[in-house]
């Protein structure tokens, strides 16, 4: 068992860079078949430095939570990875993004309450990237991170991995740990966001409950170059996966 879970993690970061198409449109993508068919789920990837205008799409509430930021720099990417949300999930339900409404979870996840709740999505954002998930009847969770080689992940993985986890990270080579950890932790976060629990389960989570709740869903690595790694979980097997590129971000792409 452990050969096998150490040969699985070290294949998931040696995996080949993720193919990314470039949409021209989000709606044309929306409207395919096998989304609406429910077999199909969607990832997008987006750039946040750039200059696109969105504030005005935004809710009182995530103005207001805008404002608050005291680094320009963090207000930007809130507004724009926000913003990019609003467009994307407007494709999907067929209305303005302004028009978007979420309500939260007890744990905080939010959800559409546009379209009766058949499209659901997740977002996660690092450093200057943001990736969206978004699928027709089935719950996902997603997670993106940056790859930080200055990271004490060694601590991090004591409080949130199980001892099986560990032994497999200090089994592996230098250069190996610090992409075998983030591996196993996006995969872990994607996974609890799915469940809508997000890192409330995470110290509590681990070893054979964690290994029982995984047989439940597909988890799939993706890769946003060579400096992000990033996790998907639907809790339904059957489902494809296509990675997109949101479109130019200049002009109105929803």
């Amino acid at each position: 068992m452990e050969v096998i879970m150490r040969e699985t993690v070290v294949k998931q970061f040696q995996d080949p860079l993720t193919l990314w198409e470039n949409a021209n449109n989000i709606r044309d993508k929306a409207k395919r078949d096998e989304f609406q068919n429910g077999k199909e789920v969607h990832v997008w990837y987006a750039p946040l430095n750039n200059s696109i205008e969105v504030f005005n799409e935004l809710s009182a509430k995530e103005k207001l939570k805008a404002s608050k930021f005291r680094s320009s720099r963090d207000q930007q990417r809130y507004i724009r990875s926000h913003g990019i949300l609003r467009r994307i999930l407007a494709a999907y339900v067929n209305c303005e993004p302004c028009e978007i409404s979420f309500q939260t979870t007890e744990y905080g996840k939010p959800f559409l309450t546009n379209g009766g709740r058949e499209v659901h999505f997740n977002m996660s954002h690092s450093n200057e990237i943001a990736a969206y998930a978004v699928s027709k009847n089935h719950e996902l969770g997603i997670d993106i991170e940056h790859i930080d080689h200055d990271l004490d992940w060694f601590s991090i993985a004591k409080f949130a991995f199980s001892q099986e986890e560990n032994d497999l990270l200090e089994s592996l080579s230098n250069d190996q740990q610090i992409k075998a950890f983030y591996s196993l932790w996006t995969r872990k976060e994607a996974l609890l966001k799915a469940r809508g629990t997000g890192l409330s389960e995470i110290e509590t989570m681990s070893g054979k409950e964690f290994n029982s709740v995984k047989r439940k869903y597909l988890l799939s690595t993706f890769s946003c170059g060579g400096s992000y790694q990033g996790a998907l979980a639907v809790n339904n097997h059957n489902q494809m996966i296509n990675y997109y590129q949101v479109p130019c971000l200049n002009y109105v792409f929803y």
